[in-house]
């Protein structure tokens, strides 16, 4: 008797086209537009990420034509959401990515430099930050030497913690206060050391920041009652 007939072959399943591919990526894409627009940066974010990430398994039967303008369009868009969250390092690399592809992306370079200035802007806080800490110190320091009766060790903290606001804005209310209160600090550790125009020229200095700083306004009556 003729044995078992052998199994057939089963057909095999056609992979998806290159057209499915796009759609598939466009489609994540404009759900990460449409994300973005309604404020979820974050699904933004992820649905740009893993378009991205398809792209990158679909770009051998993906045209290298679509592949590079969908490419720079997703780092585009997700440095788009990045800059929504704040996440200056991450928006800038997306930017700069999508840059590499389409050089003339007028999207891109324009959130490449709103990043740049976001990271410059950070790093400025620090650096005032830092610089408002010394100063601080060297207000705290100072009045220390003052009440032990070292008026020229005073003078000297008072403008160490000058010299550390020197760069800082001067519209800065909180940067204001500290100088204003350095400048009629140092002018009466000059009183105490009777050098009257130096004191006078502090209190002076300080009035130009707050007219209204009492201690200030003492001071240089002081110093010019002296003069």
């Amino acid at each position: 008797p003729a044995g078992p007939r052998p199994a057939q072959p089963l057909p095999l399943e056609a992979g998806p086209t290159a057209n499915d591919l796009v759609k598939g990526l466009l489609d994540l894409k404009d759900q990460g537009n449409a994300a973005l627009q309604t404020g979820d940066a974050d699904r933004a974010r992820d649905l740009y990420s893993r378009a991205i990430l398809r792209l990158d398994e679909a770009k051998e039967a993906v045209a290298a034509l679509q592949t590079s303008v969908l490419r720079a369009t997703l780092f585009a868009n997700r440095s788009q959401a990045c800059l929504k969250l704040k996440r200056w390092t991450d928006a800038l690399a997306d930017a700069e990515a999508s840059l590499a592809v389409q050089p003339d992306n007028p999207k891109a370079a324009h959130r490449r430099d709103v990043a740049k200035d976001a990271l410059a802007a950070e790093e400025s806080q620090r650096e005032n930050g830092e610089a408002l800490k010394h100063a601080l110190l060297g207000k705290s320091t100072g009045n220390k030497r003052l009440s032990e009766g070292d008026f020229r060790a005073a003078v000297k903290e008072y403008s160490k913690g000058l010299d550390r606001l020197a760069d800082l804005p001067l519209n800065d209310r909180v940067v204001g206060e500290v100088r204003t209160a350095l400048y009629a600090n140092r002018a009466e550790a000059q009183l105490r050391r009777k050098l009257w125009a130096e004191a006078l020229s502090d209190a002076d200095a300080a009035l130009a920041f707050d007219a209204a700083h009492a201690k200030a306004r003492y001071r240089r009556a002081r110093a010019l009652v002296e003069l």
